[in-house]
């Protein structure tokens, strides 16, 4: 469900249910901010996980992070 709200661009719902503590919606979250141009917003939602030792979000911080070095 995560990745279709994000292939229609529904940042709200995705939101909301990041925000109850939904991974998945809060990772396509952060993908749909970098896609749009907000890197920082999506690099500011996946920290706190990385640094409770969320791999998945430690991946992609680091995509995003490398992608901000080009």
């Amino acid at each position: 469900l995560a990745y279709l709200l994000r292939q229609q661009g529904r940042e709200d719902e995705l939101r909301a249910r990041a925000d109850k503590g939904n991974k998945p919606a809060l990772y396509q979250l952060s993908d749909l901010l970098a896609a749009t141009g907000r890197r920082d917003q999506a690099i500011d939602l996946l920290k706190p996980l990385a640094d409770d030792g969320d791999d998945s979000a430690a991946s992609r911080l680091i995509s995003l992070l490398h992608l901000g070095r080009r």
